[in-house]
């Protein structure tokens, strides 16, 4: 991915840099950055703050996913942050975020298993696991809107000038650092001839995080390598879900209130999500390769 970033400023006097011929203050750099980074901030907070006042039961499946998408946003620019500003101490800002993530991802992973149930028993031969996601899906809808509301918003938005303040003070060279480091854990594990699972997960993580930081600090990209790094990051988002879907399917078995006939169709569609996941696995081993960076 052809990025402006690679080669490092060279020093031509105080605050001033070279970098490709081109002459510029650092702190009309750094004004940049701090300007981007505010317009960034004030976007995902926005749509967080947003679904959050959400009056109960207003929400839509697809509601869920954007204020999980949302708060992984922020949470890649609060790390961004603290490696910036050593003052800036990300999990107390980050901690009712953090809360809101765990309690949308919990009701995303219901929701994509209801899915997968569905696709899989397109003749309703499963009867009582489908009721029980349904009512435990309500339940963890019940637990969300107990703390999304006004007052949480309210919470929230005290946070957002403190993080303002600490965003303006941020120095263009110390962003870009960061994001050079970020670069290489992701180069590393794109170089490697065969990633592990546990690697897919580390890889997934931070090509997001990288992508989400890049596009905070408003830097433009090569469509065409940017859309591979996507469809790269849409295979291990469809890895992963398969996986988790098979393990909590693999919990499912257990179940007492599951007659055998029920366990066993469960059994079936547990093991084609697992043939899924392995081939998407060996999918993204392939794949991984054509990512620039």
């Amino acid at each position: 991915m052809a990025y402006s970033f690679n080669t490092k400023p060279r020093s031509q006097g105080r605050g001033i840099f070279v970098n490709n011929g081109y002459v510029f203050k650092s702190s009309f750099n750094d004004m940049k950055t701090n300007d981007a980074l505010r317009k960034y901030f004030k976007k995902r907070t926005k749509h967080i703050d947003s679904l959050i006042r959400m009056p109960a039961g207003k929400l839509e499946i697809e509601d869920y996913h954007i204020l999980h998408v949302e708060i992984k946003k922020l949470h890649a620019l609060f790390k961004m942050l603290s490696y910036c500003s050593k003052k800036f101490k990300r999990n107390n800002y980050y901690k009712l975020f953090k809360y809101i993530f765990r309690q949308c991802g919990e009701i995303r992973e219901l929701q994509l298993e209801e899915t997968m149930i569905k696709k899989h028993d397109p003749h309703h031969l499963i009867k009582k696991y489908p009721t029980q996601l349904k009512s435990r899906l309500k339940d963890k809808e019940s637990d969300f809107y107990l703390m999304a509301n006004k007052r949480t918003a309210g919470k929230l938005k005290g946070y957002y000038k403190e993080i303002i303040s600490y965003i303006k003070g941020i120095q263009s060279h110390k962003a870009t650092d960061y994001i050079r480091n970020r670069k290489r854990k992701v180069k590393t594990l794109l170089e490697q001839k065969i990633i592990k699972i546990v690697q897919v997960h580390q890889l997934r993580k931070l090509l997001k995080e990288y992508y989400y930081n890049l596009k905070s600090i408003d830097l433009k990209s090569d469509g065409k390598v940017f859309k591979k790094g996507n469809d790269l990051q849409e295979l291990m988002g469809k890895w992963h879900d398969n996986r988790i879907i098979h393990m909590h399917l693999n919990k499912a078995l257990s179940n007492q209130l599951l007659d055998t006939r029920e366990v066993n169709h469960l059994i079936k569609i547990s093991l084609k999500i697992l043939y899924n996941s392995e081939m998407l696995f060996r999918k993204i081993n392939a794949k991984k390769n054509k990512v620039e960076l």
